[in-house]
Order: C-alpha cells, then structure tokens, then sequence
C-alpha cells in the first residue's frame, strides 16, 4: 500500500478563491464587503473539501486507488492497473495472472493448451476435470452421464464408443475381451452364449457362421467343422456327420451326392470312384456292386449288360467271352459255357445241342 499526503493534494475550490481575493482587493469598500462576505464563504467551503471525489489522484502503475484504505494498493492476481487514477482492470477470459502487481494486459498470458479455460479476471486457469464437461463462457463444470467419458482436459463428455465399455465416467473406453459384449448402458459386458462368438471389441454377440459350430458359452472364435463333417445353418452347436453316398468339400455347403459310378461311406470329404468290374448306376451310392456273372460292367456308371448266348462271364467282369467250339451256351446270361454231351452235335454255340443223327456219332 502507498499511503496518501492530503498535504499536496488542492481543492481547485481553494485556488479559484485564492485568485478571486487579490483581484477584487481595488473594489470600492461596499463591493469589497459583499466580496469579502462571499471569499469568507468560499474560504469556508475550502475547510470541507472532499478529497476523495475533489482531489487528483495519481497511483503508479501496477497499483489503484482504494477509497477503503485511502491509499495506493497493489494491484490484485487477475487483474492489471494502469496506475494515475484507473480502476483494475481484469484479465480477459482464457487467459490468467497469477502475479499481483500486473501494470498492462501483457500480464495475461493465455491459458494452456490441453483442457484449460479461464473466465474474466482469473489469477489462474482451471483444467477441465475427468468426467465433466465445461462451460468456458460462464465456467459451469457438469457431470458427464452414464454410458459417456471425458478425461482430464477434456472439455466435453464424449459417448462410449461401440464395440467398448466405459466403466465410469472418468476412464477411457475398454474393449470387453473375447467371448463377451458391452451391456446396453455400455457399462460392462455380458458373456456371449452356446450358438454365438464374439471377437474382442465387438459391439455384439455373432451368430455361429455355417461351415462352424459353437458349443459352449463364451467363445472368441467360432469352431470349423472337423473334416467329414458339414453344418449349413447359422448359430448352430454341432456339426453334423456328412452322410454316405455323398461329399462334404465345403463345410458350409449341403452334402454333394456322389455321382453314377463313384461312391463314398460316412464322413467322406470326397467320393470315389468304382473299381473295373464294378458298377453305381445311381447318384448318392454308398458302395459300388460287383458285376454280376453272366453280365458285362463296361463303365462303372452303367448298369450290367447281360452276356448274350454263345458266351458266359464269371463276376466282375468287363466283357463277355465267347464259348468255344464243343461248348455252348443257349440262354442269355450265362456264367459258363457247357460241354456238348455225347451223341450230340453243338454246331451252334448258342443253340442247344443236336442229337446225332442215326448211324452216327460224336
């Protein structure tokens, strides 16, 4: 504080009263009486001047005048004095003075960076806490909701993003870890059930994808059928067993039938196709049949061609043999050729034999 002298400080009263008494002393006496009668009632207003609103102030910079403590005070954090006779003035907001004592608005430096904001005549700048969002025009501070975050510096809340879970408004966002999903206020998460998966950080529980299976609670990743093995529905537990007679490549796919001339037995990836002598005339075979006797199997996809007279086959065979002379085979379909008996003729391998004739023989 800078302590006031009344001493120097005139009442400009007292001088224009002053200089009024040294002109008119060559007045005559009358006039000189009413004069007199007004400087000795000028002279009594000089006894009561007022100095707080009459007299001429002057405070350094950096310091006001306070009326309070008629003197001369420092000027105070937040503010800055030009000094004479101004009042102080404060730092603008978003911007600080810790230090009393500011002389211009150079000592108002910006606030940080990051979160922080002042109002008007702020010593100091206020970092937006965690959880809150802040007004910087009038400085209301306001919790954030449920299901939202803000972090220190912050200066608005911000919604939990998807796929996260924000535990309390003070946290950054966090992934659920696999197998489990954020709950519907994103405040924690759930355990995805049997049928589904979820990877880490996804917002919801998957469905089980065809070609998978997903057995149990909680998984991250879904399971691929095993080979032999197909599922081709979604959110399915198991996989299913691919059938005989079929191919199961594509385990999301529905079982393939074999086709004519291959075959497959249960939990087969593939079919295989039916050895030389052996035939599947239908789509989906289990197995494939041997060629029966006194029939051909030229392709395996075909069903059997029955030998025709004059030639026989044994089974699995490919083609059909011709009987050979003395022998024969008179109906189709045979499995062998027969010896012509004796006292017949067998001319003809596919007609029955012939009795000889009288006074012959054979």
């Amino acid at each position: 504080m800078i302590s006031f002298d009344r001493t120097k400080m005139f009442c400009s009263l007292v001088s224009t009263t002053e200089h009024t008494r040294m002109r008119w002393m060559k007045l005559p006496s009358v006039i000189f009486i009413v004069i007199a009668f007004s400087i000795s009632n000028l002279g009594g207003a000089a006894a009561s001047c007022n100095c707080t609103s009459d007299c001429v102030t002057s405070c350094p910079s950096g310091y006001y005048f306070s009326s309070t403590d008629d003197a001369c005070v420092e000027c105070p954090p937040g503010y800055y004095c030009l000094g004479a006779s101004s009042a102080p003035s404060p730092c603008s907001a978003g911007t600080q003075n810790a230090d009393p004592g500011g002389t211009d608005p150079s000592n108002c430096t910006s606030c940080p960076t990051g979160g922080y904001f002042s109002l008007n005549g702020q010593a100091t700048c206020t970092l937006c806490p965690a959880g809150s969002e802040c007004n910087t025009g009038t400085g209301d501070i306001t919790p954030c909701a449920s299901g939202q975050y803000s972090l220190d510096g912050d200066l608005t809340c911000s919604n939990c993003p998807s796929g996260s879970f924000c535990p309390d408004v003070f946290s950054a966002p966090m992934s659920c870890p696999g197998g489990y999903v954020p709950w519907s206020n994103q405040t924690g998460c759930e355990q995805c059930g049997a049928g589904t998966y979820a990877h880490n950080g996804t917002a919801t529980c998957q469905s089980c994808p065809e070609g998978y299976k997903c057995p149990t609670d909680g998984l991250e990743e879904p399971i691929r059928c095993p080979s032999g093995e197909y599922q081709n529905q979604t959110g399915q537990l198991t996989c299913e067993t691919c059938p005989a007679g079929h191919e199961c490549s594509d385990p999301a796919a529905d079982p393939n039938p074999c086709d004519a001339g291959h075959f497959s037995s249960s939990g087969a990836i593939e079919c295989t196709a039916c050895d030389s002598g052996y035939y599947a005339n239908e789509t989906g075979s289990a197995s494939c049949t041997q060629c029966p006797e006194g029939y051909r199997c030229t392709a395996t996809h075909l069903s059997p061609v029955i030998c025709p007279r004059g030639s026989y086959s044994s089974a699995g065979a490919t083609s059909c043999t011709s009987c050979l002379d003395g022998e024969y085979a008179d109906s189709t379909g045979s499995s062998s050729c027969q010896p012509c008996p004796s006292g017949y003729s067998c001319n003809n391998t596919m007609a029955s034999p012939q009795i000889c004739a009288p006074g012959t023989y054979r």
